[in-house]
């Protein structure tokens, strides 16, 4: 014992008796040598999800050939699983490995004389797969919220969210997300933001999601069917429709707006504060034509106008004050006459003559006169009589 490894010793023997040593044996010789020494430069590279690379350097083989090199794995560094018994280079290339899962390697040389004893033992985290499942979800004008679904495995991770608006350029949120949803705030309103989510353990950072993407609230689109309707007592009455599209809001009210020559507009209501589509507008002066454009407000702000409709402030005709007995007086008959009253913007249709005995009861004359006069016949002579005329326009 306690030779020198690759050392050649030669040996002879002589037998020794009470009568002395005799002569020595044929001379024998070998060199010294052991088993190979331990394994301690093992070392890992190229993890993937499925694999890695491991690679060492010949140990001293103590004067005996290389037979092979035995690779062992576990999951716990407590029980082994050889992966192979046979190899004959300084590589090995693991494979089907699962996913965000901790593995420990040692490997071991064998000579002619025997497997060297154990040396250093590494370990290695294979990368996550991507997560899954991701969703995005606009929650207000500046607020979109993240889900996603875990990817399997036994190792802790985080996740890293990336955010981008042209699908081109990538900017990082954040790197240590814990849980597996995210809410991005301080958005800028009606802005469609693209996202993708990767996941991060200790072998390194996965593939990423497919890109999901989704658009900020903002305030809404124009109510549509607009319309300007006169009414008697010189009114118009406004009708519209709720915006077909709201951006997410919710309505609280209209701004009307109006002008009078379609070009500077003032505001008529700010906010209606009422989901109510129809609004009348009162105290118009006659005759002139008004001018009205429609807003939705939501709790995203103030929408884009409708489309603009007219109308002229109107009424019924006006009073006829100017009746009066023109000639013609007889026994029997009268004629009446009268100046046409303002027919405040619309057409004239007729005028309507009614008499009465008494002033109370009061019975129709003609109701399609169309001129400014009239012969009242058939009445009784000696009698007295009331009359009152009305004009008819379009209203």
């Amino acid at each position: 014992t306690g030779l020198t490894s690759g050392q050649t010793y030669y040996y002879r023997v002589s037998a020794i008796t009470q009568y002395g040593t005799g002569t020595a044996s044929n001379i024998a010789s070998d060199i010294a040598a052991d088993i190979p020494n331990p394994i301690t430069t093992l070392s890992t590279s190229s993890v993937t999800t499925t694999g890695v690379q491991l690679s060492w350097t010949q140990p001293d083989l103590n004067s005996k050939p290389l037979v092979s090199y035995r690779i062992e794995v576990s999951t716990d560094n407590t029980n082994w699983t050889d992966l192979t018994t046979t190899l004959a280079t300084e590589s090995y290339s693991v494979t089907s490995l699962s996913a965000n899962t901790k593995y420990y390697f040692r490997a071991y040389a064998t000579n002619t004389f025997g497997e060297s004893t154990t040396g250093n033992t590494v370990n290695i985290t294979t990368i996550s797969l991507a997560p899954t499942s991701l969703t995005a979800t606009t929650t207000s004008d500046t607020q979109i919220n993240l889900s996603w679904t875990a990817p399997s495995g036994t190792e802790s991770m985080v996740y890293k969210v990336e955010r981008s608006t042209d699908q081109s350029t990538w900017s990082t949120l954040t790197s240590n997300v814990q849980s597996t949803s995210y809410s991005n705030t301080s958005l800028t309103p009606n802005t469609v933001y693209y996202y993708r989510v990767s996941a991060i353990n200790n072998g390194g950072t996965s593939a990423t999601t497919s890109v999901v993407n989704s658009k900020t609230y903002c305030s809404p689109e124009s109510p549509s069917g607009n319309t300007a309707t006169a009414l008697i007592s010189k009114r118009i009455k406004l009708d519209w429709s709720v915006p077909s599209v709201l951006n997410g809001g919710t309505v609280s009210g209209y701004k009307i707006e109006r002008s009078l020559d379609n070009s500077s507009w003032t505001t008529l209501v700010a906010n209606t504060e009422t989901t109510s589509t129809t609004y009348t507008d009162t105290n118009l002066t006659s005759g002139q034509l008004y001018y009205y454009r429609v807003s939705a407000i939501t709790q995203y702000g103030t929408g884009t106008v409708s489309n603009t409709e007219s109308s002229t402030a109107s009424d019924v005709p006006d009073s006829i004050t100017t009746l009066a007995v023109s000639g013609g007086l007889t026994t029997t008959s009268v004629n009446l006459s009268w100046t046409a009253p303002s027919m405040n913007s619309q057409t004239f249709v007729s005028y309507r003559l009614q008499i009465s005995p008494d002033n109370t009861n009061w019975t129709d004359l003609s109701t399609t006169i169309s001129t400014e006069s009239y012969t009242v016949t058939g009445m009784n002579p000696n009698s007295k009589y009331y009359f009152r005329a009305y004009a008819t326009n379009t209203f």
